[in-house]
């Protein structure tokens, strides 16, 4: 017979066990994972690329669920370029701090899956380089998904909606502030494994302080704007299965396309403009070394509007990894 003890949390609290890829739209980026036994505290450390502003650098965060709320601690960094008013080129790195509570939950109700968060907290931002100056804010956000389980075949849940609200802002002038709004909602088609997808996403930036996590219309590059929305429909369904594998180091799963069509508006100083794309997105599933599912995705767009940073081109051919928003 064995002593019965209560076990610590704080028992082995960094434990590495893993890296990942990850995506998510319009950042990239590389990870550590660290998990401890009980995982109630969990540590991500990795490096990250947002292609909106192309800014790239190192971010640490950990979650500590030793109690209820959760604990977030986070810091992330920025090598970030632009231009000033002259238009000389400017770099500089902006760094920042944050510590908030979040409130998790999560519930299966039959064959759907339903999660949601709660979280608020403060962070503090400086910058150097050619650009200098601290901030102080506070940002909150509020997190609502419900999806339908799906089976094997299914390139995405069939039923589902996803609502993601962000806001954040200055602690001491709160004129300088970010408001950003994320949804999606999944219909089943008539046909099997067929799947509408429609998308609204908002965002208004008063201050260009923060970090653009955006999703523009597709096919066009980063928009200056006061603020700016996007409507999405998509039509995806499965081209073929190959289900085959390749000496245990790839198995390629399915070929499946996105038909697409995105209309964006925005407003820069009471100047309207409008930004629409035609296309279609192929997507490999595949599963590297039979464990870790990648998609490996290849988008060609047909802009109907004049993009600004390149006016010449009504044409745009690209690979990504495509984010799964819903």
């Amino acid at each position: 017979s064995y002593p019965v003890s209560r076990y610590s949390h704080w028992t082995k609290p960094v434990n590495i066990h893993s890296w990942n890829l990850f995506e998510e739209d319009p950042v990239y980026g590389v990870e550590l994972l660290s998990d401890n036994v009980l995982g109630s505290i969990a540590w991500r450390n990795g490096f990250r690329y947002n292609n909106n502003d192309e800014s790239y650098g190192p971010f640490s965060d950990l979650t500590i669920g030793v109690w209820y709320p959760e604990i977030l601690l986070s810091y992330s960094g920025w090598r970030r370029k632009g231009v000033d008013d002259q238009g000389a080129q400017q770099r500089w790195f902006t760094q920042q701090v944050n510590a908030g509570l979040r409130l998790p939950f999560q519930r299966l109700a039959g064959p759907y899956q339903q999660t949601a968060s709660v979280f608020s907290g403060y962070g503090w931002l400086w910058v150097t380089g050619d650009r200098e100056g601290d901030f102080g804010f506070l940002s909150h956000s509020l997190v609502f998904a419900n999806r339908r389980i799906r089976a094997r075949r299914h390139p995405m849940t069939r039923f589902g909606q996803a609502v993601r609200i962000n806001y954040a802002h200055g602690a001491e002038d709160a004129s300088v502030n970010q408001f950003n709004l994320r949804t999606d909602w999944a219909f089943p088609s008539p046909l099997p494994n067929h799947v509408l997808w429609l998308q609204f996403d908002y965002k208004r930036d008063r201050g260009e302080t923060f970090a653009d996590f955006f999703s523009y219309a597709r096919g066009y590059n980063r928009i200056t704007s006061d603020w700016i929305y996007r409507a999405g429909v998509n039509y995806q369904f499965p081209v073929i299965y190959p289900d085959f594998g390749f000496a245990g180091i790839a198995y390629f799963k399915r070929l499946r396309a996105n038909l697409f069509f995105d209309y964006s508006r925005s407003s820069l100083e009471n100047v309207l403009s409008v930004y629409r794309s035609t296309g279609i997105e192929l997507m490999f599933d595949l599963e590297l070394f039979n464990v870790e599912p990648v998609t490996l995705a290849w988008r060609w767009s047909y802009l109907h509007d004049v993009d600004p940073a390149e006016p010449t081109r009504s044409y745009r051919f690209g690979f990504f990894t495509p984010f799964e928003r819903l």
